[in-house]
């Protein structure tokens, strides 16, 4: 009777990945590509796929080193298919990750597309605003603090539209917006010991810069 043949192979990857690039090559989606691929009902004499994803499980173990380091045994009783199991299961990986990303750009572009158009209405609206205003008075509107608050406030704007990008895919409690909403609070107590500002006209050169700000990060960012 052949003997099995048991195959090992490593993926590279960081700590933090570690267990969610264990949990994909273990899914069921790549299990069952396994089963059709090598035809295992027939190879391991089962019938469906319940029974024969059961057996796959003795045959094949994805695992952890304390460096984070995922291992990937497979043993069978031909080496080279083996091997191919195993390089299957990384490629499988791979083609999730590269799937995964390439949505998350598109969705990325997208969203960004979008704010980067409504910035644009903001900062037209603004500046026209500010130049009736700066018209009616024959006098340019200028405040030594705006500046300061305008980079300030669009920090803070750019950072709220940063979470609503990653609350669309990830939860309210996730560590990434509990981080953004400490870096929110910041600027808000920050922006809370600054002075008011005195005159329409200091308001309105406040908004037309803040969306000009605004608008400039966006635009990089897309």
């Amino acid at each position: 009777m052949p003997q099995w043949s048991r195959i090992r192979a490593l993926v590279m990857t960081t700590s933090t990945a570690s267990e969610v690039y264990a949990e994909i090559l273990r899914s069921r989606t790549l299990q069952e590509d396994l089963v059709r691929a090598f035809h295992l009902e027939r190879l391991y004499g089962r019938r469906g796929m319940e029974r024969t994803l059961k057996e796959l499980s003795r045959h094949v173990k994805v695992s952890i080193g304390q460096s984070g380091l995922i291992v990937v045994h497979v043993e069978d009783r031909e080496p080279r298919r083996a091997a191919d199991m195993a390089n299957r299961l990384v490629d499988g990986l791979d083609r999730f990750n590269r799937e995964t990303f390439n949505t998350r750009a598109k969705r990325t572009r997208e969203f960004l597309e979008k704010r980067v158009t409504d910035a644009q209405v903001r900062l037209r609206e603004s500046e026209a605003a500010l130049t009736a205003y700066e018209r009616s008075k024959g006098a340019v509107a200028a405040d030594a603090a705006v500046a300061g608050m305008a980079s300030m406030i669009a920090q803070k704007l750019s950072l709220q539209v940063k979470r609503e990008y990653v609350t669309s895919y990830t939860s309210e409690t996730s560590a990434a917006v509990r981080s953004i909403d400490a870096e929110i609070a910041a600027y808000d107590r920050e922006l809370a010991r600054l002075p008011g500002l005195r005159t329409e006209g200091a308001r309105l050169a406040l908004d037309a810069e803040i969306q000009r700000r605004v608008f400039t990060m966006l635009t990089s960012q897309y």
